[in-house]
């Protein structure tokens, strides 16, 4: 099987017009060949109708990464303006492209055998009833009233969930404190600050900043004002777009015959139902409340003895700070006197070199000299994986790929900015997946790309940058859904 590089056709320098014009092509070139399959009779083959649909989707989502994920880490307000704006149109065009009753009854009066004559099996005929599943749950069995009144919830769905997340990752909010305010914090920390208003500095609502706030400032406001306006963010707008997210959900399950938004999402989910979850959960605070109860006693009398009887209960501009004090007052445990001990690179470097001995994979760094891969900002870096293991073949079958053999490729962009996605997640930027080219068989292999984007604090006044002990762990919480995009990927040879 011959492997093709995700990778080579992605680029990041795409200018906003460029991206509303790549959006309009996108969109016709994508509805041209769902309008081919469309002409098809009943009766069809599973090349020409469910296949030809599943390449479409994997030969196009990497043009699609290039229009909208510029809106999570560019630079640029406008590029990440346009990127947004096309996220909103391409996700009201695919909720659009996904009910077209003409392509449902193609794909749905397709024959149930291969190119061989073959009953369909294994791989193809899970696609072919997990296509079929996704059409009814968009609503294809539903009549034409209903389908478009569904079509038009799930729409406004869309531009609202992006809106919201929009408006986060642009919030530039900035609160200032003097010196006095900012009680508890490192001379380090305060030497990062930039100076405001006189004898004020400025505090971002990043988590290089909210996060050490919440945990070492000993002044309780100061702790209130920084937990408020972060969990602000978005302001009233998004409050009453998530509401209206709840309630439009809810229509919308009860179109396709749901009690509730959980009931529909989790049929597709091991779960299955929601009694399920509250069982699970039921049990788990059967075994977890009397310890959460003894540990929020124990804060809360070091809350009294610290700020006094009448300070009342530890509220969540409390609970990371007197975490610290009770891990520092019970263990000695200081994180910020860890810090030295966990510098970025350093982690980073190690990290991968424990994932390659566990998973037997092999990290290459693309530079000029390897071959040339395009990053969206200086500080990204972009990675190349390979199998490094050798497995024995199993009953005819060898479970992974060639030593050497290219897996698939993953970006790091570790350091915050302005207007970039505040938390800490993995993108898909390509799908590993084959794809089919012709009836008789041919495949090749499209090999996986991903980007994971944190918020780390960057180092300054020539120190290198610094990892909190929570950081290494959601570091290595990330990179886990990395290897597992890859890991995948290689097993389904």
């Amino acid at each position: 099987m011959r492997p093709i590089s995700g990778l080579k056709n992605l680029r990041w320098d795409l200018s906003a017009s460029a991206i509303r014009e790549g959006c309009s092509a996108l969109i016709s070139e994508h509805q041209s060949v769902l309008d081919a399959v469309s002409r098809l009779g009943l009766g069809s083959s599973f090349f020409n109708t469910v296949q030809q649909i599943a390449n479409l989707d994997a030969r196009l989502e990497f043009q699609k990464s290039i229009l909208t994920f510029p809106k999570d880490v560019s630079v640029d307000k406008d590029v990440r303006s346009a990127a947004a704006a096309a996220a909103t149109e391409l996700a009201a065009y695919a909720i659009k492209a996904s009910m077209r009753s003409d392509v449902y009854e193609v794909v749905k009066g397709s024959v149930l055998t291969n190119s061989r004559g073959e009953a369909l099996r294994g791989e193809e005929f899970r696609l072919r009833d997990r296509m079929l599943r996704d059409y009814k749950r968009k609503g294809l069995g539903l009549s034409p009233e209903s389908r478009a009144l569904l079509e038009a919830i799930n729409t406004r769905v869309s531009s609202l969930a992006l809106a919201f997340q929009q408006r986060v990752a642009e919030w530039d909010q900035k609160l200032h404190f003097s010196r006095a305010q900012l009680a508890g914090m490192t001379d380090d920390f305060l030497s990062e600050l930039k100076p405001s208003d006189g004898d004020l500095l400025e505090v971002t609502l990043q988590y290089p900043h909210v996060l050490p706030i919440q945990k070492n400032c000993t002044v309780p406001a100061t702790r209130r004002a920084v937990e408020l306006a972060f969990n602000s963010r978005g302001g009233a707008e998004n409050v009453r777009d998530l509401e209206e997210i709840v309630s439009l959900r809810r229509q919308a399950s009860h179109l396709l015959s749901f009690p509730n938004h959980s009931t529909f999402v989790l049929e597709e989910k091991m779960a299955k139902t929601p009694s399920t979850v509250e069982k699970f959960l039921e049990s788990l605070q059967k075994d977890l409340l009397p310890l959460r109860n003894a540990d929020l006693a124990s804060l809360n009398a070091l809350k009294a003895a610290t700020e006094g009887e009448d300070a009342g209960p530890v509220d969540m501009s409390d609970y990371r700070f007197y975490i610290e004090r009770e891990l520092e007052g019970r263990f000695s445990l200081d994180h910020a006197s860890l810090k030295p001990f966990f510098p970025t690179d350093a982690v980073v470097k190690r990290m991968m070199g424990m994932y390659e001995k566990l998973l037997g994979l092999k990290f290459t760094k693309i530079t000029e000299e390897v071959g040339h891969a395009p990053v969206w900002h200086p500080d990204v870096t972009c990675w190349e994986v390979k199998n490094h293991r050798e497995e024995a073949e199993v009953n005819g079958w060898k479970p992974s790929p060639p030593v050497g053999s290219v897996l698939g490729y993953f970006y790091l962009d570790l350091e915050p900015r302005e207007g970039k996605y505040g938390h800490a997640a993995v993108f898909p930027l390509v799908s590993g997946c084959d794809i089919v080219l012709e009836e008789n068989g041919s495949v090749v292999r499209q090999l996986p790309v991903c980007a994971m984007v944190c918020n780390f604090s960057k180092g300054c006044g020539g120190m290198p940058s610094l990892l909190l002990h929570d950081e290494v762990e959601t570091l290595f919480h990330e990179f886990g859904h990395v290897m597992v995009r890859h890991w995948e990927s290689s097993a389904c040879d």
